[in-house]
């Protein structure tokens, strides 16, 4: 299929840069307590029971745990449940970290990919459909590309606002580079107005990675980005965007590998290690004002099976934990309408921990509390969804 100019131009990131107010003046009219929303997804489905463990209704859980329990004196103390060890970074910045339970999808899916899908379009078991974190920038009024940037794909930010896609910020050049020429190639016998809009967007998108790139990120130093790997460039890319301040307002990024169905002893502790470790980074290396206007959410498609498999691992489950990790949240507490472990509280054949919070009543709150957005914006984003202040978590003081 041939692509003409004007086609290009209408469905590049680049055209969203060109048509964007010139650099300098803010999308949107963005200013620097604007408030900023960064989602973290694990992809795989994290093992949120051996995450954030019951410790209150331990005896239960080892027995259906087995060999893959954590042992209870490794366990670290939040609230009235219990940290895995690999996860003690977090207890640095425990004031600022709100962790939730049972939450998750009442739809039983078993599948990662319709999972993901229900829970990036807010809208369980719908096939198509704009991601919710496309749709809250347009009712936000994004412009520009920047206001919205996702580290790799994700359904959450498909739609028509425009937003940033990409492996990291310094993967951009190398792409960039290759079909700027191609590009330009492309638009040297078109009008006066199409040049004249690639060209901007060429000249905006420069004088935004060369702002990004001269920001300090002090914290992600050479021995912890070997240690954090992809994950660590795109905490410290997102990092660099909020100090820049060039007008970023919602931002994805996913970390892989969490579907632990066999040898979950070895495999989980590196995980766990690498998502405090990149998350406590990442809050160190703001400072106190970005803190209060950012807000990291951490989910994962759905959980693990209350019981451990025969693989040394767990299987597809229901609900699970999530995070919540900001400046104005209500630190130090894990919020949850605990089911319970019990036989009769388990559902889906009495081996799935039971969904007690709708993901989208968390995803409401943060729209409400954080975002500041009306009802009735708020309904646009949770299409379907009943809104009900009373079944908020309770992330938020």
């Amino acid at each position: 299929m041939s692509l003409d100019r004007r086609s290009f131009l209408k469905t590049s990131a680049l055209a969203a840069a060109a048509a964007a107010v010139p650099f300098g003046s803010k999308a949107h009219a963005a200013s620097a307590s604007d408030p900023i929303l960064v989602t973290v997804f694990l992809r795989g489905a994290a093992d949120g029971l051996n995450l954030v463990v019951p410790t209150f209704d331990y005896a239960r859980y080892a027995a259906l745990r087995g060999g893959i329990a954590i042992p209870k004196a490794d366990l670290i103390g939040f609230d009235s449940f219990g940290l895995h060890p690999m996860l003690r970074p977090l207890k640095g910045i425990e004031n600022d970290l709100c962790l939730l339970h049972a939450a998750g999808s009442k739809h039983q899916t078993r599948s990662h990919f319709e999972a993901m899908d229900y829970m990036e379009r807010a809208k369980p078991g719908a096939k198509t459909g704009t991601g919710w974190l496309n749709k809250t920038l347009i009712e936000l009024g994004a412009t520009n590309v920047m206001n919205g940037v996702s580290f790799g794909d994700a359904l959450a930010m498909n739609g028509s606002a425009a937003r940033l896609s990409t492996k990291s910020l310094g993967a951009m050049p190398k792409v960039e580079n290759h079909w700027r020429t191609a590009t330009q190639a492309m638009f040297q016998g078109g009008g006066f107005l199409e040049r004249s809009r690639l060209n901007r967007g060429l000249r905006a998108q420069d004088q935004i990675a060369a702002k990004v790139a001269g920001t300090p990120t002090p914290e992600f130093t050479p021995a912890k980005m070997q240690k954090l790997g992809l994950f660590g460039v795109q905490l410290r890319d997102a990092s660099a965007l909020i100090k820049s301040d060039v007008g970023v307002r919602i931002m994805n990024i996913n970390m892989g590998g969490w579907d632990t169905h066999e040898s979950e002893n070895t495999r989980l502790p590196a995980l766990a290690d690498t998502l405090a470790t990149g998350l406590r980074t990442f809050w160190d290396d703001l400072s106190v004002a970005d803190r209060g206007r950012t807000l990291v959410l951490v989910m994962s498609e759905f959980g693990r099976r209350a019981e451990a498999n025969g693989t040394g691992g767990t299987d597809h489950g229901s609900a699970n934990m999530m995070m919540a990790l900001g400046g104005n949240v209500g630190g130090g507490r894990v919020q949850a309408k605990w089911p319970g472990l019990d036989e009769a509280t388990l559902n889906a054949n009495k081996r799935d921990l039971k969904v007690t919070t709708d993901f989208r009543d968390v995803f409401d709150e943060v729209l409400l509390e954080h975002m500041k957005l009306t009802k009735a914006q708020r309904q646009t984003i949770l299409e379907g969804h009943t809104l009900n202040a009373n079944k908020h978590p309770g992330i938020f003081l």
